[in-house]
């Protein structure tokens, strides 16, 4: 069938066979219109049908109920056989002797020839289905380097997909997780139905957006792809400039007195003040902590305060927020209290989430002080004394963003929040896929969350295990909401590493059970499966030669990366070897990939904490599961060779995973044998840090390569925090950079310019549609546009976007014309000609 319609030019044709099988597929088939000429083959073996397309052509097609061994999932569907001329149907069908379901096994041949013809096909077939293949197939793509591992799907992945309600997703690192989303929007259809895709990065949206326009675009559907500071900006009117995120907060709070007075580590400080006091929503996501028991007889309020369930405050009892509603219930059930009054006041008080859950006060940009200090010991890494302090920078941090007219993406969420509850933005989203679920606060997710009506229609993806901050994200927590709405939901677990080798996913499993036992386990804990091979990571002490081997063998091959804790540590081997591009902080490194990875001392900075862990002194203290996070992160960036360079390789808890390791007192490598990476390599490479937002690296690639046009590129959008990001499109415009001044001028709010950059970036030329879309959905106006052009531009302007729209009108013209000579016959066709000539030549 595949190979029959690559060989048709007409797509119209092509579509027509679809939009008919549809039609098929979803009605009764003594319903079906008369046009269709659906038919049985009455002589074949097997019970074939055929519908018409035009006089002298026929789809042979077969319903799925008449085929053993069809996969559930796909029992009311239709099997499409063969496209034909009328007169070869019946001989066609004939010759269809068997038609089965046939197994797919792990063979290398049948694997590589699936994806052979699936790499000839997919790129113009436009259809539902997802393909589903051997692990050894997704193996043999991930160790090619190649992206294509993405666009299939395993056994394991595709049950995801299957879900009718709320859907959590939750994988190790290269689980897969961003694989099902994009094939869970490849599975829509109807261009009614609104999608949107969210993610924290503008590269992770970026990338996401063109998989998704490569092998689904066609698709009927209409998605939206933002990161969502991107949407928070848009739908707030704040420019980016006016938006803090971590780097101006770290000017702020190193630049004044506060860290020298309190010497705290100022990612600590931002994730406790963003996570937690402004970003979390609270025990059972209500931010207002005095939930007051009324109309309760006396007696249940008082066994209610012997189990600690309530307390007694200035306004009567209030719900002690120690706990949610939920785990108290379940403490009550466990003590026999089922059917009681207790648990009818629980229940009473679920009610009252329920009903109060979409009026919560946004007026208020935080917890409150008391609120805060209350907190269980594990939503933060801090004391209760440390806590006062945390909060008393809190309230210095407000004063500043008010004094300065700044907001942070906490305060957005809170303004689209009103703007949801008082109908400026209402839920306008039939469904919503969020990626990397852990790195957004509790009050974001809130926000999004209120974008569609059905949280039925909401799937998300992430690991709690990649976030390398102290963050409050937890799926427990998040999950609660959907208990307190009272929503079903359904999760998933995926235990298949498709990046690591075996080696390196024992390393991580081993860590996790080291976690579950000294601090833990949750639910969130997953036993990984690697699908490669590969050999033992390396053990190496920090010496000047080992160090040296290393840099100089990582200096030449762009597989290759350093990961360190932290700036310090970034600096000081930066200053030492000429490899600043090469070295990657954990946070930096989360979310990209090497074949080799060099750890550098992630243990050895905290001996101390890391003793207190294996002496048994962090038993259910959540903030110790930074530092499992710390070293899980780094780890599984490595595909292929990991290495681990500690300045005490004999400390406690590397004699604990010393199994896991090939200890070398000398790290050696030929280094004469090296394949060094050859310039375009090394530029291809900086390219994909640069779209990634590592501008820094990219920079020191490009110096290296004396590229002055990109390290000028660069160093300008470098100036952003100086210069704000309207001037930096200025200047990327004169450049002639202009994709990237799109970017800029997008997030400085100032779309005519945005829309001039699209122009002469060529957009119209492949995305048409998005230009269009772009000057409907932020309300720009002609004239503020065409102000902006000069001469050229201007010509250019019309011959790309005004003939083509002149075209594009005449020809639904002549569609129009064709389909009413079809309806009405040639009696009237002479009159409709008339009236259309008219209409060409007006638009003309």
């Amino acid at each position: 069938m595949l190979k029959e319609l690559k060989k048709e030019n007409n797509k119209e044709k092509i579509k027509k066979i679809f939009q008919f099988a549809d039609e098929i597929e979803k009605s009764e088939l003594e319903t079906l219109r008369n046009s269709l000429y659906i038919r049985p083959i009455k002589s074949s073996r097997n019970k074939i049908y055929k519908y018409r397309i035009s006089s002298g052509e026929r789809v042979l097609f077969m319903f799925t109920s008449d085929i053993e061994g069809i996969r559930p999932e796909y029992s009311n569907k239709i099997v499409l056989l063969a496209y034909c001329k009328h007169d070869n149907q019946i001989r066609d069908a004939k010759n269809m002797n068997s038609i089965n379901i046939v197994p797919f096994e792990d063979e290398e041949e049948i694997d590589m020839k699936i994806e052979e013809e699936v790499s000839k096909k997919m790129h113009w077939f436009d259809y539902d289905f997802n393909i589903i293949v051997s692990e050894n197939l997704i193996k043999s793509l991930v160790e090619e380097n190649s992206e294509d591992y993405l666009y299939y799907l395993s056994e394991q992945q595709f049950r995801c997909l299957e879900s009718e309600n709320t859907t959590i997703i939750k994988g190790s690192a290269g689980s897969g997780k961003t694989s099902i989303l994009l094939h869970k929007l490849g599975s829509m259809q109807g261009e009614n139905v609104r999608i949107v895709y969210f993610t924290y990065t503008d590269y992770l949206r970026d990338r996401a957006k063109t998989i998704f326009k490569n092998y689904w675009g066609r698709r009927n559907v209409n998605v939206e792809f933002y990161s969502v500071l991107d949407f928070f900006i848009e739908n707030t009117s704040i420019g980016i400039d006016r938006v803090v995120l971590f780097k101006k907060f770290y000017d702020w709070y190193t630049s004044g007195f506060y860290q020298k007075r309190f010497n705290f580590d100022p990612v600590d400080v931002w994730t406790e003040i963003k996570g937690i006091i402004k970003g979390c929503m609270g025990i059972n996501w209500i931010r207002n902590r005095d939930v007051i028991f009324r109309n309760i007889d006396k007696n249940v309020i008082k066994a209610l305060e012997e189990k600690e369930v309530v307390k007694k405050s200035n306004n009567g009892f209030v719900f002690n927020i120690k706990n949610s509603v939920i785990e108290y219930e379940k403490k009550l059930y466990k003590e026999g209290y089922k059917g009681s009054d207790e648990i009818k006041a629980l229940q009473y008080l679920k009610e009252y989430f329920y009903i109060h859950h979409n009026l919560i006060d946004t007026t208020c940009s935080a917890l409150d002080r008391e609120y805060y200090l209350e907190l269980p010991l594990d939503y933060s890494i801090f004391s209760r004394q440390e806590r006062e302090n945390i909060y008393y920078l809190y309230t210095k941090y407000e004063e500043w963003l008010k004094n300065k007219g700044f907001f942070d993406e906490n305060d957005l969420a809170r303004i689209v929040i009103d703007n949801i509850k008082n109908g400026k933005l209402k839920a306008k989203y039939d469904f919503l896929l969020i990626d990397e679920i852990q790195d957004l606060s509790e009050i974001q997710l809130y926000a999004i969350i209120n974008l569609v009506e059905d949280k039925r229609n909401i799937m998300v993806a992430g690991d709690v295990h990649q976030i390398v901050n102290p963050t409050f994200f937890n799926f427990g927590r998040f999950k609660n909401y959907f208990v307190c709405i009272n929503k079903d939901f359904n999760e998933f677990s995926l235990s298949k590493n498709y990046r690591s080798q075996e080696k390196i996913v024992s390393l991580a499993n081993t860590l996790s059970e080291m976690r579950k036992k000294f601090i833990g386990g949750t639910s969130e804990d997953i036993i990984e499966k690697s699908i490669r091979d590969g050999g033992h990571p390396l053990l190496i002490p920090e010496t000047e030669e080992n160090l040296s081997k290393i840099f100089e063998f990582v200096n030449k091959t762009i597989g290759a990366a350093v990961i360190v804790e932290n700036d310090e540590d970034k600096n000081y081997i930066a200053n030492r070897y000429p490899i600043s591009g090469r070295i990657f902080t954990v946070r930096e490194a989360k979310g990209l990939e090497f074949n080799c990875v060099f750890c550098y001392n992630l243990l050895s900075n905290h001996e101390k904490e890391w003793n207190e862990i294996v002496d048994g002194a962090a038993k259910r203290l959540s903030k110790y599961r930074y530092y499992f996070n710390l070293f899980y992160v780094a780890i599984t960036r490595a595909k292929d060779l990991l290495v681990v360079i500690e300045k005490n390789p004999d400390m406690k808890v590397l004699k604990m995973l010393k199994e896991h390791f090939l200890c070398e007192n000398v790290f050696e490598i030929d280094i004469e044998k090296i394949r060094i990476s050859s310039p375009e390599e090394k530029y291809q490479y900086a390219r994909r840090l640069e779209k990634r937002g590592y501008i820094e690296h990219a920079l020191w690639e490009y110096i290296q390569l004396e590229l002055e046009k990109d390290v000028e590129r660069c160093r300008i959008k470098l100036e952003v925090n100086k210069i704000g990001s309207e001037k930096v499109g200025d200047k990327l415009m004169e450049m002639g950079e202009y994709e990237d001044a799109k970017e800029f001028y997008q997030k400085a709010l100032c779309y005519p310019k945005m829309l001039k950059a699209m122009l002469l970036s060529n957009s119209l030329k492949d995305d048409f549609d998005d230009f269009e879309h772009e000057f409907r959905k932020h309300g720009v106006e002609w004239g503020s546009f065409i102000s902006l052009l000069n001469e050229n531009e201007f010509l250019k302007f019309y011959e790309e976007y005004i003939l083509r729209k002149k075209d594009d009108i005449i020809l639904n013209l002549l569609e129009i014309e064709e389909l009413f000579e079809k309806i009405n016959g040639q009696q009237n066709r002479n009159e409709l000609g008339r009236s259309l000539n008219g209409y060409k030549q007006s638009v003309s």
